[in-house]
């Protein structure tokens, strides 16, 4: 299987959430904006959402509070934007995973383990993650943000479930469902691995999320 067949459809997904941060020309205003993103998230991840306010965000990054409003009229606009910048990153590493593979079965693994990789390497990030969870309990605009970003994520799924049903790899049928049913195991098992004491070493319990998404893949 070819790898440049497979990049265009997972590199779509990646730029239109990248537009959002990098539509402004000016590299200044793009890196200002990341850095109060990083400083809202680094509050998010310490004080807790009630507790993070312009003030606690402009002390974060290293800037004024009239600044914080300037780029951002909203407190809550600053939490939505920070969701879309935690599921920009944790998309850049599944889609760099995936993309050095050549076989379906190990783009699977790939986006598997770089899931886990995410949440190790960006643990601030898992924690608003989480957070942003509860708030879409709360309010449907969240939720509804979320139910997009995550089709993204079964987008690239499918296409690897298609990728493999191709070359032979993955049994045809309901694609759909079993990439919605790989998201919520990857999902749910990342949850535990980060609120809970796992049963098993973290490696072990990684490869027990391997081996249940392969067996959705393969459908056995």
């Amino acid at each position: 299987m070819a790898k440049s067949n497979y990049s265009k459809s997972l590199f779509e997904a990646k730029t239109n959430i990248a537009h959002e941060f990098f539509s402004d020309s000016n590299p200044r205003a793009r890196r200002r904006l990341i850095e109060i993103l990083e400083g809202a998230l680094h509050c998010y991840a310490t004080i807790g959402f009630d507790k993070t306010t312009y003030q606690e965000i402009a002390n974060a990054c290293g800037v004024t509070q009239p600044l914080v409003i300037h780029y951002f009229k909203k407190k809550t606009d600053i939490f939505e934007l920070v969701a879309r910048y935690i599921r920009l990153n944790f998309q850049n590493m599944a889609i760099e995973a995936i993309s050095k593979e050549t076989t379906a079965e190990k783009m699977m693994i790939a986006y598997n383990d770089s899931c886990f990789e995410w949440s190790q390497k960006f643990s601030q990030h898992a924690k608003v993650w989480a957070l942003y969870y509860y708030h879409c309990g709360l309010k449907p605009k969240y939720k509804k943000l979320n139910t997009e970003m995550v089709t993204l994520g079964e987008a690239r799924i499918l296409a690897i479930l298609e990728a493999g049903v191709k070359a032979k790899e993955f049994q045809p049928g309901a694609l759909s469902v079993r990439a919605r049913m790989i998201r919520l195991v990857v999902t749910g098992m990342l949850i535990l691995d980060n609120t809970e004491k796992l049963p098993v070493s973290r490696n072990d319990f990684i490869s027990e999320c391997r081996e249940e998404i392969l067996k959705i893949a393969k459908n056995i």
